[in-house]
C-alpha cells in the first residue's frame, strides 16, 4: 500500500470513528453486539467478534479496512 492510499485509507477511518462517538447514543440499540462500520454506515452487526469476522469474510470485506467497534451493556462500568 502506498502512502497516499494509506493515508486516505486513515482518513476515512478517523471519520468513521467522530461519526459512530458523535452518534453513540443512537446504537444504544445494539449494547453487548460487535459493529463493523465503513464510510459511516453499519455494515455488519453480530453477537461476537468471531461471528462478526465470519459475516465480513463472506462478504469479501478485509476488516484491517473497516472500523470495528464493541458496544458495552448498559451499567457496565470500565475502571481505566
Amino acid at each position: 500500500m502506498e502512502n497516499a492510499e494509506l493515508r486516505a485509507h486513515l482518513e476515512k477511518l478517523d471519520q468513521d470513528s467522530i461519526w459512530l462517538n458523535t452518534h453513540y447514543d443512537d446504537f444504544q440499540k445494539y449494547q453487548g453486539k460487535v459493529i463493523a462500520v465503513k464510510e459511516r454506515q453499519i455494515i455488519a452487526v453480530q453477537d461476537s467478534m468471531e461471528a462478526l469476522l465470519e459475516e465480513l469474510k463472506g462478504k469479501n470485506l478485509d476488516p484491517a479496512f473497516l472500523l470495528i467497534q464493541s458496544i458495552p451493556p448498559r451499567n457496565i462500568a470500565f475502571i481505566l
